[in-house]
């Protein structure tokens, strides 16, 4: 899910490679038969009450068939707070067409929240500081989540960990900042692995958003090195 900023991203939100994110304070416009979702703006500070929200929602009620979710709005750093916060605004979203995201904060607890919890809503977004977002607690909510036939979204995906991370537990991404591979770059790729060589060797570590993250990525027992280690990646 990303803001549908430029034209070409707009191309690839229109063939179904990408979502496409709106709230109340970006005002993007969204077409019919884009997948999107709907940010509260709790986080930026940008949430302009629960009345001006559910008025955004109705005028994109002729849209809801593509929408994935809406997230109700949340108190940020604070799973109690959000929960008392949101339970009314998850049915009066629901009651709209809309499905309805709880946005999963800091100080959750999955052995003392109560499993009707998930019975609340459409999809667990997962929310809060980075240090929560890559935890086990909020990798057990994510399984919990899809265990009840949850969807599950995580917030600013913008790293290479964070995708790897969010891949077993069926996330979705979002992130603000997608760099494309260079096309001459992943030709040659290709080209060798379609003429049947059994390894590619990386020699470059691998694009992402957030460069700053790379030395935290992966370890080699899991098949991915960085430049220092010049591992060789072997054809399945």
């Amino acid at each position: 899910m990303t803001p549908p900023s430029t034209e070409p991203i707009r191309e690839h939100i229109r063939a179904g490679r990408l979502g496409a994110i709106t709230s109340p304070a970006q005002g993007n416009v969204m077409e019919e038969g884009w997948q999107f979702c709907i940010d509260n703006g709790s986080f930026a500070g940008t949430y302009p009450g629960d009345d001006a929200y559910l008025a955004m929602l109705r005028k994109l009620r002729h849209l809801r068939e593509w929408c994935r979710f809406a997230v109700a709005p949340d108190v940020p750093g604070s799973h109690p707070r959000t929960w008392v916060r949101s339970r009314d605004m998850l049915r009066r979203i629901r009651d709209l067409g809309f499905p309805a995201a709880f946005a999963l904060q800091d100080l959750a607890d999955v052995d003392r929240d109560p499993v009707e919890l998930f019975d609340e809503f459409e999809c667990l977004f997962i929310a809060g500081t980075t240090a929560f977002k890559l935890s086990p607690v909020a990798a057990a909510f994510a399984k919990a989540a899809a265990d009840h036939g949850r969807d599950v979204h995580m917030g600013r995906v913008n790293s290479l960990r964070r995708y790897w991370l969010r891949r077993p537990d069926r996330l979705r991404q979002r992130g603000r900042h997608l760099h494309a591979v260079r096309p001459r770059r992943e030709s040659a790729r290709c080209a060798r692995l379609a003429a049947g060589c059994r390894a590619v060797r990386r020699t470059r570590r691998p694009r992402c958003a957030d460069r700053r993250h790379h030395r935290f990525l992966l370890s080699a027992d899991d098949g991915w090195a960085w430049p220092h280690h010049a591992a060789t990646i072997t054809q399945a």
